[in-house]
């Protein structure tokens, strides 16, 4: 039987997405540009339970980082980070399952492309009803994400430069985030 809760369990289940938040243009925009979002923006990576507690928060990078590779430099591939539990992800962790062990691993399925060959590309129903399945349980992590964003500080445009001030803001963010999840 697996459990819901976090990493001291023998097994548990974790959900991950990158968060992105807006910042001010500056000098480095090339750096700061997220073609993903078409502005300069920041963002963490986010590991939740399916409880919607926030169970890690990478430190704040350039939007223009890739999903994946952020995941990567947090979580090296030769440590044995998830090897005890089931892992639910997007299409931005596609190579997941090529450098990570996990107990399961959900991934979508990705629509096939359209070409000459396959002109009208269509996933099968049961890939269809195992996308829905993943979106269904992963809609966690959007809220926990939601969550976050009701703080003001995070979803406008972020102007102040000292410097790690940006990892603070969303950390006390994520504390309060799991503080008042624990009170109600």
């Amino acid at each position: 039987m697996s459990r819901h809760l976090c990493g001291h369990r023998s097994v548990g289940h974790r959900c991950h997405r990158t968060a992105h938040s807006a910042s001010a243009r500056h000098h480095r925009s090339k750096k700061s540009y997220s073609g993903k979002k078409h502005q300069n923006s920041l963002k963490n990576t986010v590991i939740s339970s399916l409880r919607r507690q926030i169970l890690f928060l990478g430190p704040t990078v350039w939007g223009s980082q890739h999903d994946y590779g952020l995941f990567k430099s947090e979580f090296p591939p030769e440590l044995n980070w998830f090897a005890r539990f089931k892992v639910w992800s997007d299409l931005g962790y596609l190579g997941f399952a090529d450098d990570f062990q996990t107990l399961e691993l959900h991934i979508p399925y990705k629509r096939p492309r359209k070409s000459k060959a396959n002109p009208t590309p269509t996933l099968t129903d049961e890939q269809k009803v195992h996308n829905r399945t993943v979106s269904q349980t992963r809609i966690v992590v959007e809220h926990v994400l939601a969550s976050l964003k009701h703080w003001a500080i995070l979803t406008a445009k972020f102007r102040n430069h000292r410097h790690n001030l940006d990892d603070s803001v969303i950390y006390a963010a994520a504390g309060l985030h799991n503080f008042l999840l624990n009170m109600s």
